[in-house]
């Protein structure tokens, strides 16, 4: 059935799986994540419900075709489906399970990286009152969802019909990308996502310092390191942090910590003790009490918790 979208509406979850669904599932052969030609642009297939696991959020846009998915941070959790998308600001060590997925209606989704230097063009273009910072919005978790809106789900499926050739990918990708961004950003709950942008150096910082722990996590970083690697005093990283990302820089760094720990051990690529050297702690019993105290249960218990 080809159901007609109507500008300047809320599509039904039927209209988004009519209109992206089969486009998903010329890329997404495959089960698991899939990358595109395109740069940035990864499409996911899976068949089953998916237990909750953990995972490391790169910023992204996530839009659903079918089927639906729970991503957790600390005590919140975040539903996306045909009609809700799911935006991340800043790389985030979360938690996520597929919770519709079947072999006849399997989870079809993508998800577009979130491109810094196009977010500031847009700004360049965007008219002064866009770019004032509502007094409302102060802060926020740099995580969170947003109802799906025809002129999104029509640009989000022109950026996959670009792929069919890499002569209309690489002329019409980066336009209907930078379309897709400026949708995000006056959606429903775009402000924050305009603010964060917009205090542009200590978003800038903020990120440079997440993408450095998700890098280094295994080195060993105090608040006097990673403040000297921003450029900021430690109080300065501190409130920043708090601010933009909800929770304190060694926070975010512990957490980052015991969720790749939690890979290794489930992957079989380490044992408990080695995974807890590898991933920067000397203790494992700290490691492991650490471990029980984020997931509920003990690292050697990982694999048993899928």
């Amino acid at each position: 059935m080809n159901t007609r979208i109507l500008e300047n509406s809320n599509p039904s979850a039927e209209s988004v799986q009519n209109s992206l669904a089969k486009l998903i599932e010329q890329y997404a052969v495959e089960e698991g994540v899939t990358e595109t030609k395109y740069p940035g642009l990864v499409v996911a297939r899976f068949n089953n419900p998916i237990p909750r696991y953990p995972l490391v959020y790169s910023p992204c846009i996530c839009v659903v075709a079918q089927g639906s998915k729970h991503v957790f941070s600390s005590n919140d959790r975040f539903v996306y489906d045909p009609l809700n998308y799911l935006v991340v600001s800043l790389p985030l060590p979360l938690e996520a399970e597929v919770v519709n997925a079947s072999p006849d209606q399997p989870f079809l989704a993508l998800a577009l990286e979130i491109d810094v230097a196009m977010i500031g063009k847009l700004f360049l273009k965007m008219s002064e009152e866009k770019q004032v910072i509502e007094d409302t919005v102060s802060s926020g978790k740099p995580i969170y969802t947003s109802t799906m809106n025809s002129d999104l789900l029509n640009a989000v499926e022109r950026l996959l019909r670009s792929l069919e050739s890499p002569e209309s990918m690489r002329i019409l990708g980066p336009g209907v990308v930078l379309e897709i961004l400026y949708h995000i950003i006056n959606g429903e709950h775009g402000t924050f996502l305009r603010s964060v942008f917009l205090r542009s150096r200590g978003h800038k910082n903020i990120m440079k310092v997440t993408q450095y722990l998700q890098k280094s996590f295994g080195k060993q970083h105090d608040i006097s390191s990673i403040a000297k690697y921003a450029g900021m005093s430690k109080s300065t990283l501190h409130n920043a942090f708090e601010e933009f990302v909800g929770e304190s820089p060694i926070q975010y760094l512990k957490k980052t910590r015991l969720h790749q720990a939690r890979l290794m051990i489930i992957n079989k690529e380490h044992n408990v003790s080695e995974a807890a050297h590898e991933v920067g702690y000397n203790s494992t019993s700290q490691f492991s009490r650490e471990f029980k105290r984020q997931f509920g249960f003990p690292p050697s218990h990982a694999a048993d918790n899928l």
